[in-house]
C-alpha cells in the first residue's frame, strides 16, 4: 500500500469514484492507512469499501463486470443508431443524392404521364 498514490498516477488526473472489496481483516490492518494516503493524494477521488468473505467480493466483482458489460453493449447499439442516423443524413444532403432523387422524381412524372398500353 504504501506505493498506491504512485501506482495510481497523477494527483491531478485521479477523480471519481473507487470501489474497494475488503475482508474483515483488511480493516484492521493496511486499508484505513492506504484509503488515508490516497485521500490526501487525491481528495477529488470518493472511495466506497464494502466488507465481506473473499467468496462474496468474487462474485460482487464478477456481477458488476456483467453489468457493465451489458451496459456498454447497450451504448455500442446507442452509438451505432447515432453513427448510423449522421451517415444517412450526410448521404440524403449530399448533391449525388439529390441528382437521384431529382432522376427518379423525374421518372415518376413520366410514368404517370404515359398512356397506360
Amino acid at each position: 500500500y504504501d506505493d498506491i498514490a504512485g501506482a495510481l498516477g497523477d494527483e491531478r488526473s485521479l477523480a471519481g469514484r473507487l470501489r474497494v472489496g475488503a475482508v474483515q481483516t483488511a480493516l484492521a490492518g493496511v486499508l484505513p492507512d492506504a484509503l488515508v494516503a490516497l485521500n490526501r493524494a487525491h481528495p477529488r477521488a470518493r472511495v466506497s469499501v464494502s466488507v465481506g468473505l473473499s467468496a462474496e467480493m468474487a462474485e460482487k466483482v464478477a456481477a458488476r463486470e456483467r453489468s457493465l458489460t451489458t451496459e456498454v453493449q447497450r451504448l455500442r447499439v446507442e452509438i451505432d443508431q447515432v453513427l448510423r442516423e449522421e451517415a444517412v443524413v450526410q448521404l440524403t444532403e449530399s448533391d449525388a443524392f439529390a441528382d437521384i432523387a431529382g432522376r427518379a422524381a423525374e421518372m415518376r412524372r413520366r410514368m404517370r404521364e404515359q398512356p397506360d398500353t
